[in-house]
């Protein structure tokens, strides 16, 4: 192969190259175990059984060929995949993008290595550390979770590099698009300034309007339906951030976003179990990261 043909890989490909994505398989045995591995653990686990287990078990493996990308990519080469896919980091491009990673990341990859570390507790007898939380509603066994990142620390410790690097790469250059963005927002409004109207930022208070924009960006999950997105970013954020009422942060979205908030999500939904244990916590975790970076 040809030394740049990793820039021609579909965004799957370059994600599973990254995360090193191979085939996971899974055989039921006749005592009730059940074994999980990739092809070269089943290969390692069928030469030391024994005779009779391997003339049952081997044809299994005919024709089984493992699943990989054959790139591994340096950091340097994978800034060039994402210069080219994005056409010189161009910010919807970039957004577009990093949408789809995040999305991997979550639901592909995520998924994968957390059933992988499980298997490699139980296959090595290694207690699961477990997490407690602090949720008086809920049961005690309702509380008590698997620790995941603690389990990958040990599992996986080098595993999320590169699609971490990836990610955050691409965060940054939003942000200094972002940046930008800010700047001529604010020539806009010097001179639009003797019409109070013009100005888009004056609902937010100091930071504000920076860390909405930052939330707008990599809030991700909610992009399919933007009323929730933009109602809950305006809970989290109205009590330090919004000096403005209910309705100008409306008009604002209408206007710059072309979403019209029939209204703004009540208290009620605001204290609902999925916005208490996943939906507050990511935004509030995007916003402690915003401020570290400022």
């Amino acid at each position: 192969m040809e030394s740049n043909n990793y820039l021609n890989l579909r965004l799957e490909q370059f994600l599973d190259a990254i995360t090193n994505k191979k085939n996971i398989y899974e055989l039921k045995l006749d005592n009730g175990d059940i074994f999980q591995g990739i092809l070269s653990d089943f290969e390692k686990w069928f030469s030391k059984a024994d005779a009779e287990t391997r003339k049952k078990l081997l044809p299994l493996l005919n024709n089984k060929k493992e699943y990989k990308v054959d790139f591994e990519l340096s950091t340097i080469e994978i800034i060039n995949y994402l210069e080219k896919v994005t056409s010189n980091f161009d910010p919807i491009k970039t957004r577009v993008v990093l949408t789809d990673i995040e999305a991997y990341y979550h639901m592909d990859f995520r998924e994968r290595i957390e059933k992988q570390s499980f298997a490699e507790y139980h296959k090595n007898n290694w207690e699961i550390p477990i997490k407690k939380l602090n949720l008086p509603e809920f049961s005690e066994k309702a509380n008590n979770m698997p620790d995941i990142d603690k389990m990958l620390k040990k599992t996986h410790m080098f595993s999320q590099i590169s699609i971490i690097q990836t990610i955050n790469l691409l965060r940054e250059k939003l942000k200094e698009n972002r940046v930008i963005e800010t700047e001529n927002l604010k020539e806009t409004n010097k001179t639009n300034s003797g019409n109070s109207e013009n100005d888009l930022s004056d609902i937010f208070a100091k930071g504000g309007y920076e860390l909405f924009l930052y939330l707008n960006e990599n809030y991700v999950r909610d992009n399919k339906f933007r009323t929730t997105k933009y109602s809950n970013i305006f809970r989290v954020i109205e009590n330090r951030f919004i000096i403005g009422t209910h309705d100008q942060y409306k008009d604002f979205i209408l206007e710059k976003y072309g979403v019209k908030l029939s209204k703004i999500l009540n208290n009620e939904y605001k204290e609902s179990y999925k916005f208490k244990t996943k939906i507050k916590p990511h935004l509030l975790k995007l916003m402690e990261i915003f401020e570290n970076e400022n």
